[in-house]
């Protein structure tokens, strides 16, 4: 997940690749543990379905981002 403070700190390619990672781990836990499933040291935390829409909203803000970078550099 994204914290507003470091939002422009880095690449934005490197920033993207990043939370496609994150989405990848979201997914992995989903197949292995369930999509309902919370994090046992923290079970009144989001489950994994809040947690994935949570990395694909981070995962839209940053395409969105390098389409701009891309768009300027077409």
């Amino acid at each position: 997940m994204s914290s507003k403070k470091y939002k422009h700190i880095g690449d934005p390619f490197d920033c993207l690749a990043e939370e496609c990672a994150e989405v990848i781990q979201v997914l992995m836990k989903i197949k292995r543990f369930g999509i309902h499933n919370t994090h046992p040291d923290f079970p009144k935390a989001f489950n994994n379905a809040e947690a994935l829409l949570d990395e694909m909203k981070d995962v839209e803000q940053r395409i969105a981002e390098v389409r701009i970078i891309l768009k300027t550099l077409a």
